[in-house]
C-alpha cells in the first residue's frame, strides 16, 4: 500500500490516527508497524510508573518487530494523557526506563535506544486518553 493511500485510509478510519511531525521527517502515523514510522504508544496508569502485565507483553512483541529494522533508532517518548494531571518528571523517567529495559532484556541494543520525557518531540505528540511511553523509530 502506497503512503498515500494509507494517509486516506487513516482520514476515513478517524480511529485515532494522529499524525507527528518530526523536523525533516515525513509525518508518523500512531499504529503498529513501528518500523515503517508508525509510532506504538505503550500505557500507564495515571501517574504510575509500573506497567501492567498485559503492557508488558505489548512491549516484548514489539522489540521483536524492532529486532527486524536494525538499522533505525528507536525512540522512547514520554507523554501524558488526558486521563489526570501530568506525570511528573520521575514518572516520566521512570516510564521510559522501564520500557528500556525491558526492550533490552528482549536483546535490542541499547546504543540503538533514545528516550525522552520534555521538548518538541513531546508536545508534538497529540495526547491519548492514557499516559505513557510512545516509540517510535527513525534512521
Amino acid at each position: 500500500m502506497s503512503r498515500g493511500a494509507i494517509f486516506v485510509v487513516c482520514g476515513f478510519i478517524l480511529s485515532g490516527c494522529a499524525s507527528v511531525q518530526l523536523a525533516n521527517q515525513p509525518p508518523i502515523t500512531m499504529g503498529d508497524a513501528v518500523c515503517e514510522r508508525e509510532a506504538t504508544q505503550i500505557y500507564f496508569a495515571d501517574q504510575d510508573d509500573t506497567l501492567s502485565i498485559m503492557a508488558a507483553q505489548v512491549v516484548s512483541r514489539l522489540s521483536n518487530k524492532l529486532a527486524r529494522c536494525t538499522s533505525r533508532k528507536v525512540i522512547l517518548v514520554a507523554v501524558s494523557g488526558n486521563d489526570g494531571a501530568a506525570a511528573t518528571a520521575i514518572v516520566a523517567t521512570n516510564r521510559t526506563k522501564v520500557v528500556r529495559d525491558i526492550l533490552i532484556s528482549q536483546g535490542l541494543n541499547p546504543s540503538r535506544i533514545i528516550a525522552t520525557t520534555d521538548g518538541s518531540l513531546v508536545n508534538a505528540i497529540p495526547r491519548g486518553p492514557i499516559g505513557g511511553v510512545v516509540v517510535m523509530t527513525r534512521q
